[in-house]
């Protein structure tokens, strides 16, 4: 199975919330949590400057306007920044247009504020694994 991936990189701290809510807003039947660090609140509180890292698992997923059995999230939180990575089964995606899948992308960064945001092959970071980035069109095609 190859993995999809959607990261968003260099988003302030001060838009955690924003994220837990868009995550959270996502229709899914059932989210599941865990964390690296033993209590998610620490990391999660406005005044936190622990790092960590929350891992999200949702089911059932309604997303770009079909039903997904699952995605998995990342939220990756160092002191000042946040790091935001979302993984689908390639094959479920590829029977949506690209184009409504880049609209939705740009609706979520209107929340998040992330100064980069990337969608491709996993890592979608190394620009010869992108299909898309705000930056710039990716060597992969849909």
């Amino acid at each position: 199975m190859n993995i999809l991936e959607i990261t968003f990189d260099e988003i302030e701290r001060v838009n955690l919330k924003n994220i837990i809510n868009m995550i959270n807003n996502l229709n899914a039947e059932s989210i599941e949590l865990s964390s690296s660090n033993d209590n998610i609140q620490s990391i999660l509180s406005e005044s936190s400057i622990e790092d960590g890292a929350i891992y999200f698992k949702l089911s059932n997923v309604n997303i770009f306007g079909i039903n997904l059995k699952e995605i998995f999230i990342n939220l990756i939180i160092y002191k000042k920044e946040l790091e935001l990575n979302m993984n689908f089964d390639s094959n479920e995606l590829f029977k949506i247009d690209l184009d409504i899948i880049k609209r939705a992308i740009f609706e979520w960064n209107k929340t998040i504020l992330a100064k980069n945001y990337y969608c491709g092959y996993e890592p979608a970071t190394d620009k010869y694994t992108q299909f898309f980035s705000n930056i710039h069109k990716g060597p992969l095609k849909w």
